[in-house]
């Protein structure tokens, strides 16, 4: 393809807008790039043709050294120069790369779409980190660039290099490389187009072939029913060479009985039809199926229409045979099955297909023993054959098995049917489902005994069976364990996910549950997320063993409707006769254990003991008193500051809750924290705390104080909150605070739950602009592969591998490896409970960002942290 001539006009002066112009007649750089911009080679050459043609000509037009386009990867984090035109040699080269790991602030500086113009390209702030591996070792001093797009979308950079010293850059060239870029833009804009035509096509190709194969007759007709494509079947279908089809008015076809139906479809009286009709077509009587429906441009405009015909004649006639042959019982409200002398089912009526789910064509031809479930006895069908094969009549009932894989319950009476000759020619059986009967029956057994979501035994059954274990073990002088079983975190999943997703989870951990024991044993649910298994004959190291498997096996991730779902339990155990000598007493105590195992950190077993009365007393009191101090918002924050390692700054504070109870005191979080989150008192403590955080932060700029971010724990009830980022803008409005100082905590645990809504949420905080980071990182067991989709800013180093930093290599190697990844997915990274200066410059040598700990202060109130924060800062 012929393509335009180069510019005519020199290199640009140094300092100064070209005064020399081009030659005379020549046009001028405006009108020249405006004719450029309207060339048919940018419409349709290759790029591979037009990348070097306009790298030159920028190179030309604006008189520098070199020129390139270079084009991102899908990634966006390379570029890659697709020609690059130098004028020294009149050479084009391609291929080099840039990754934005080597160079950020350049990547950057392209991704926010604005040119780039480095007077100074060595020192500039977006391209001085260009140094080392681009501008130094092609001697260049000067950039101009240019973003370029398709599609609007960020798709490379058209890149002006000077060699030599730094060099302004004048108005004239800066107009002048918009243009150039622009051009770029359209050519790949072009491109695009041409590849999308190219597709389409193929497409269309694809489709006439797809028709052309189909097995019913399709027709594309006009707004005046003038035919403007038909297949061959459809020419096949109603007698009539297809060549005489195109353009046909099929007003002149000789069936004009669709023809009201196909005009219907055009006015818009039925925006489709389907139906079936009688025809006559060249000597031929059949059955013509019709499906018709417009066909509408993207603008919503009428083109005409389109229809769907099918020979029918061979469905109608076998849907009347078999109408004619089951007339007289198919109102029949039994089912009715004929089978030849050898059993093979030779008629059907539609009660039989209601109940099995088999169609009468399917079990024509088959055995009434495909309903067999295996469930009913040999000796039933052996008496039934050898009464019916001698004349007689035989009356029973059959467990059998739907096409769907559900059992049922049958009675059934089969006869013989006889000839003139009163030869058996064929049986007879009349059966009704009994099912739904025995259902309720069974039904009312079931809601008296077992557990309607798990089937495991109720109360009611698990009181019958350990008092009869009681009185086997009183008899046989043994030992009986009862284990209370409660799940952590369930409230959170149901709360978050939904009834639907817990029902499936707790029937889930059931499964786990009677996994975990003997056939003798027994595993029951009284209820909500608590359970109870019985051992019968287990000493203490029995239980124990159990108890261990419990843990390790329900404590494995659940996977329930697409979520990764993770509960531990919590064990108590009580003893026969050690501990209690009935089932109520046994109970009491058992869920007395388990709330100390709760107390005790979760995820645990622990053995009743009689001090666990007077703790179970003292946790309702505390449970009480806590849900009045919510009411009446007895809770103080304090701030612990959050320390710069460079600068040794004051940059953020944690915002920890105290309880200041009227006549306890200070409350330690330890101590009231778990019972908030076992009560569900949580939730609200936790909005409490956000709130008067954003508030008090506000209150401190407002005074003058240094702006710093406030930390904050989010539970993770709030985290399962699905609107949880509109009341986190709801409190920043109320409270004024900018979004980017506040700062919130999530547990490792916490992410992991649900890791997938997790992502969701954490998104749109992120968007608000709010800062995230990870608590106690290094505790749990986040997968690499979701941590880098979290948009947190900041990981948080346990202080549990803080604390022996200095004496034990293995806490001190967590640290560093947890240092390094954070650093290395881009992430601030702070160290916990920091309190001496040996732990200090341990972390500061291996790059930790911010510390936090003793060394710097205490959490403290409002008022002292001002104090704290003014002084330290100043």
């Amino acid at each position: 393809m012929p393509f335009p001539p180069h510019p005519p006009w020199p290199a640009f002066p140094e300092t100064e807008q070209c005064a020399a112009g081009p030659r005379p007649g020549a046009p001028s750089r405006a009108a020249w790039l405006e004719r450029l911009s309207r060339a048919e080679f940018l419409a349709q050459a290759g790029l591979e043709e037009i990348y070097p043609y306009l790298t030159e000509t920028a190179a030309r037009l604006l008189g520098v050294d070199r020129v390139g386009i270079w084009l991102f990867d899908d990634s966006q984090r390379t570029i890659r120069c697709a020609d690059l035109f130098e004028r020294a040699g009149g050479c084009h080269s391609s291929g080099q790369r840039l990754q934005e790991a080597d160079c950020p602030a350049y990547f950057a500086a392209l991704e926010s779409g604005e040119p780039i113009v480095a007077d100074d390209a060595l020192h500039h702030p977006a391209t001085r980190d260009l140094n080392d591996a681009y501008l130094t070792p092609h001697g260049i001093g000067a950039l101009l660039d240019y973003p370029v797009r398709q599609q609007g979308r960020l798709a490379g950079v058209l890149c002006h290099e000077q060699a030599g010293p730094a060099r302004p850059w004048n108005e004239e060239q800066r107009l002048l490389g918009v243009a150039l870029a622009n051009l770029v833009s359209l050519a790949l804009e072009h491109a695009a187009l041409r590849q999308s035509q190219a597709q389409l096509h193929s497409l269309e190709e694809r489709y006439l072939r797809l028709l052309e194969f189909c097995p019913t007759g399709i027709i594309h007709y006009d707004t005046e029913l003038h035919i403007t494509y038909s297949n061959q079947q459809f020419a096949n279908i109603i007698g009539v060479p297809l060549e005489r089809l195109q353009d046909l008015d099929m007003a002149k076809l000789q069936d004009q009985r669709p023809l009201p139906a196909l005009a219907a479809v055009l006015e818009g009286r039925t925006g489709r039809f389907e139906g079936e009709y009688r025809a006559s077509l060249s000597g031929r009587q059949l059955w013509v199926s019709l499906v018709a429906a417009p066909v509408l441009d993207q603008c919503g405009q009428l083109l005409g229409g389109i229809a769907i015909v099918e020979d029918a004649t061979e469905r109608k006639r076998a849907e009347l045979q078999l109408r004619q042959l089951s007339r007289a019982v198919e109102q029949s409200p039994a089912t009715i099955v004929i089978t030849d002398t050898n059993g093979v089912i030779e008629y059907v009526n539609p009660k039989f297909t209601r109940t099995t789910g088999y169609s009468a064509e399917e079990a024509v031809g088959l055995k009434p023993s495909v309903l067999k479930s295996g469930e009913t006895p040999l000796e039933v069908y052996q008496e039934l054959w050898s009464t019916i094969a001698s004349g007689g009549q035989w009356e029973g009932v059959f467990h059998n098995r739907r096409r769907n894989g559900e059992l049922y319950w049958e009675h059934a009476t089969i006869s013989p049917i006889t000839d003139d000759n009163q030869r058996i020619t064929h049986f007879v059986a009349v059966k009704e489902d009994i099912t739904e009967k025995r259902r309720q029956e069974d039904r009312i057994h079931q809601l008296a005994y077992f557990d309607e979501l798990t089937g495991l035994p109720n109360r009611t059954l698990l009181h019958d069976r350990v008092s009869q274990c009681l009185a086997a073990a009183e008899r046989e002088q043994e030992t009986l364990a009862l284990l209370f079983i409660d799940l952590d975190n369930f409230k959170t999943v149901n709360d978050s996910l939904g009834h639907f997703t817990g029902d499936r989870l707790l029937q889930s951990v059931a499964q786990r549950l009677k996994g975990c024991v003997r056939d003798s044993d027994t595993v029951s649910r009284l209820g909500g997320d608590e359970f109870v298994v019985v051992l019968a004959d287990a000493q203490l190291d029995g239980a124990s063993q159990v108890a261990r498997k419990i843990i390790d096996r329900v404590g494995q991730p659940f996977v329930i409707d697409g979520h990764q779902l993770t509960v531990t339990p919590s064990i108590g155990i009580s003893l026969f006769p050690h501990d209690a000598r009935d089932f109520q007493s046994l109970l009491k105590n058992a869920d007395t254990a388990m709330y100390q195992a709760k107390e005790s950190g979760r995820n645990a077993y622990q053995f009743f003991t009689a001090e666990m009365n007077v703790l179970a007393f003292e946790r309702l009191v505390l449970e009480n008193a806590l849900r009045q101090a919510v009411e009446r918002q007895e809770f103080v924050l304090h701030y612990q500051p959050q320390v710069d390692m460079g600068s040794g700054r004051v940059i953020g504070a944690e915002a920890l809750v105290r309880w200041l109870h009227p006549e306890l005191g200070m409350v330690p979080p330890a101590r009231f924290i778990p019972v908030a989150e076992d009560s569900g008192l949580i939730g609200a403590i936790g909005d409490w705390v956000l709130y008067e955080a954003c508030r008090q932060n506000r209150a401190w700029q407002e005074a003058g104080l240094p702006a710093i971010p406030v930390a904050v724990n989010l539970s993770a009830v709030q985290l399962r909150q699905s609107e949880l980022h509109e009341s986190v803008a709801e409190l920043l409005r109320r409270t004024g605070l900018e979004s980017r100082y506040l700062e919130l905590e999530l547990t490792e645990r916490t992410v992991m739950e649900d890791a997938e809504a997790t992502v969701r949420c954490l998104r749109r905080l992120d968007e608000m602009g709010v800062m995230l980071s990870i608590d106690d990182f290094g505790t749990g067991y986040s997968s690499l592969s979701y941590l880098k989709r979290f948009p947190i800013d900041k990981l948080k180093i346990d202080q549990s591998f803080v604390r022996d930093i200095v004496a034990d290599a293995d806490d001190q190697a967590i640290a560093v490896a947890i240092i390094s990844m954070g650093h290395s997915l881009r992430l601030r990274v702070i160290a916990e409970g920091v309190e001496t200066a040996e732990q200090l410059e341990i972390l500061h040598r291996h790059g930790c960002d911010e510390a936090q700990g003793f060394h710097f202060g205490r959490p403290m109130p409002a008022d002292e942290f001002a104090a704290y924060l003014a002084r330290r800062n100043a």
